[in-house]
């Protein structure tokens, strides 16, 4: 069992930013992290998810999911004038391997680096970022 800290990641601008995501709950199925936006608000904060449990009931292995949310948060007027931030938009990726309790280590690495790889390439990112379908 890994013990929770600080996780930084850069983004994919021209200038990588580092997003650094601070531990808000580990309990040892379940791990959150948070990344505040600058305004120092909750509202609108990224926040990494990963959770590992059993895959079914009848033991067939472990499910992990890794999951990203990225809200967008916008000051919004109500009616009666009065202003508040709130998310108006939010991007999420999931990502989930369902993981045999007889499968090896080896496998588990293969598994892990090919959707890395698979993330990585031309097409995928086509239909990621450019929303482009196959044909």
């Amino acid at each position: 069992m890994s013990a929770i800290a600080n996780v930084a990641i850069n983004d994919g601008k021209g200038t990588p930013q580092l997003h650094t995501f601070k531990p808000v709950l580990a309990n040892g199925e379940r791990a959150v992290w948070q990344e505040l936006p600058a305004s120092g608000l909750q509202v609108g904060a990224n926040k990494l998810l990963v959770s590992i449990r059993p895959a079914s009931k009848d033991n067939a292995g472990h499910k992990v999911q890794i999951k990203l949310n990225l809200p967008t948060a916008a000051s919004v007027t109500a009616f009666n004038g009065v202003q508040s931030t709130q998310v108006v938009r939010e991007a999420v990726a999931t990502v989930e391997f369902l993981l045999p309790k007889e499968g090896t280590l080896a496998e588990r690495q293969d598994l892990r680096k090919l959707i890395y790889n698979a993330l990585a390439d031309a097409s995928m990112i086509a239909a990621i970022e450019g929303l482009e379908s196959f044909y």
